[in-house]
């Protein structure tokens, strides 16, 4: 069986690579990776819940938002965490296959019957399951290298839970307003739905809210 990437990597592939076709095809793969996968670090298991595509490609789609780090052209089903200031960025899931560039950005989790929001806060999260010692983007990058093989995006029991989409957050329209109307963020129902209590940490991260469809 073909895993998650390949099939994405087919798709687009098949793709005339344009915001239209890949608004599609992104929105079926966040479906699947919502309702059907878990992220699995080690014997950790984390549910994603809001989730961003990233992809560039040289000649057809220059999305200017790309981070234009190796590791996103390289690898795939593995964990990139962008290289700012421990309070800012996060992390994505890299889907390179040596030519574009690809990651899906997590901006949304749930662990353990709770949820968490926003990519620093999910990014920090993470960090903290691994080695509370971790306060900076090097060590936790350097923790993924060195446990690459135990990093993966698996198949779990399926939910069916709606998934709705909107814009990225946070990027600038002045750069580029093609790129950064186009609907590459997905956020599964009942993270969105979910009340704001003790089970929902930094409630306020999850960003424009009306705005999904």
């Amino acid at each position: 069986m073909k895993q998650w990437f390949t099939k994405l990597h087919d798709k687009i592939e098949k793709s005339d690579k344009s915001i239209a076709s890949l608004e599609v095809l992104f929105y079926d793969t966040a479906q699947s990776i919502l309702n059907e996968k878990i992220l699995k670090i080690e014997d950790i298991e984390i549910e994603l819940t809001e989730i961003e595509f990233y992809f560039y490609d040289s000649k057809s789609h220059k999305d200017p938002f790309v981070h234009q780090d190796d590791l996103l052209r390289d690898t795939h089903n593995y964990i990139y965490v962008h290289k700012k200031a421990w309070q800012r960025g996060g992390a994505g899931i890299t889907f390179g296959d040596g030519v574009f560039l690809g990651s899906i950005l997590m901006r949304g989790i749930k662990h353990k019957n709770s949820y968490f929001a926003g990519s620093a806060t999910v990014k920090k999260y993470l960090a903290s399951l691994i080695d509370s010692n971790i306060t900076q983007h090097e060590e936790l990058q350097d923790y993924f290298d060195k446990h690459q093989k135990d990093i993966s995006l698996v198949s779990s029991t399926k939910k069916d839970f709606k998934v709705f989409t909107s814009y990225r957050i946070g990027l600038n329209r002045d750069k580029s307003k093609e790129y950064a109307d186009a609907k590459y963020r997905f956020v599964r129902e009942d993270y969105l739905d979910a009340p704001k209590d003790e089970n929902f940490k930094s409630y306020a991260n999850l960003k424009n809210r009306t705005k999904l469809l």
